[in-house]
């Protein structure tokens, strides 16, 4: 399967470093689970939601920064599949909607 890979930069909503740890800048890691911009369903407590990964944390800390949840452990993720935007109280922009639609397969 393809990943839907948007830019990030869309989606941030202040000026902090892509790759940190705890508030330091790292490299970015030579195979991550997931990209920086990939699309991505989030599980929570609230449902479901379809968001942007913005950030990365040092994979030992198992995190990552959405734009729609915030921190979120690598556990509650999943990649996302245009299928996923069809899926019964899913929340998302309906901008990023239009930008996967734009995706080249």
């Amino acid at each position: 399967m393809k990943k839907l890979i948007v830019n990030f930069e869309n989606y941030r909503y202040g000026e902090y470093p892509a790759y940190f740890n705890r508030g330091t800048e790292i490299e970015k890691p030579q195979n991550p689970a997931f990209e920086m911009g990939e699309v991505v369903v989030i599980t929570s407590e609230d449902g479901l939601e379809i968001g942007v990964v913005i950030g990365w944390i040092d994979e030992s800390y198992w995190e990552l920064r959405t734009d729609m949840a915030g921190m979120v452990s690598m556990d509650a993720i999943r990649s996302a599949t245009l299928e996923d935007f069809s899926i019964s109280n899913i929340h998302f922009l309906q901008r990023l909607l239009e930008e996967c639609l734009q995706l080249k397969p």
